[in-house]
């Protein structure tokens, strides 16, 4: 792939609702033209279905009139005029076409960039856990996904901050001991929890955007009533297997 594409594996939509948006709305703040581009909610986007997409969120965003029809070159050139940093979420995980399309627009551009945010298994080998020598393995935990999660962000310039307390999402009536990550929307003016660790996953409907009832801070819970239903049922180390297979302890 071209160096001005970038491709993030990320469940669909999640575009929204990670890192990427918080850095796309802060380069919109600094001044950089964003278009942000939805292709349609289903398994599979060719490159037509994309371009079309792409030309009519340019246009709605510079203000032009978005030609009937662009090829490659003409996009691209559109694009490097603004100087665009063009983000596409919801690739499906059979856009292939999609993908194509995207990758011979980028081989045209001068000084635009484009970020994809896609379902689909990326091209080249997968690394496993088993094919790495034993000497470059990590064990980890909640706390050190953390722990990254936090360095990463702020080195981008979003404030962030992990939190320690018990995850009520894994099993219903219990709460385990984890760690979460928390960042500052600025839009929002509001801290954000994210699941850091457990990204991708199906505990609940979005890990990247923890809903009230879903963590449990640990004052919170030294706080409860002794007598809560749920104090009982918040354990620190018990079935940790169950919920974070392959971690050690807690997380």
């Amino acid at each position: 792939m071209c160096t001005a594409l970038v491709l993030l594996r990320a469940p669909r939509g999640a575009g929204r609702h990670t890192a990427v948006a918080l850095w796309a709305r802060r380069l919109v703040r600094d001044g950089a033209v964003v278009v942000w581009v939805d292709v349609p909610e289903s398994d599979a986007v060719d490159g037509d279905a994309l371009g079309s997409a792409v030309r009519a969120r340019l246009a709605h965003v510079t203000g032009e009139v978005a030609a009937r029809s662009m090829t490659p070159e003409d996009l691209a050139a559109a694009l490097d005029a603004h100087d665009v940093m063009l983000v596409v979420d919801r690739l499906g995980p059979t856009s292939d076409a999609a993908l194509a399309y995207l990758d011979r627009v980028a081989r045209l551009l001068r000084r635009s960039r484009i970020v994809a945010l896609t379902a689909m298994p990326l091209p080249g080998p997968v690394p496993t856990f088993d094919g790495w020598a034993p000497e470059r393995r990590v064990v980890g935990t909640c706390r050190h996904f953390t722990t990254l999660a936090c360095a990463f962000l702020r080195a981008r310039g979003i404030p962030a901050r992990a939190r320690c307390g018990f995850g009520t999402c894994f099993v219903e009536g219990r709460g385990f001991d984890h760690w979460i990550t928390e960042y500052w929307d600025a839009d929002e003016q509001r801290w954000v929890r994210v699941d850091t660790e457990h990204l991708g996953k199906d505990y609940v409907d979005h890990l990247d955007y923890l809903a009230p009832g879903e963590f449990l801070t640990g004052g919170k819970a030294w706080g409860r009533p002794r007598s809560a239903p749920t104090q009982s049922a918040i354990s620190p180390h018990s079935a940790i297997a169950r919920c974070c297979p392959g971690t050690s302890g807690a997380g």
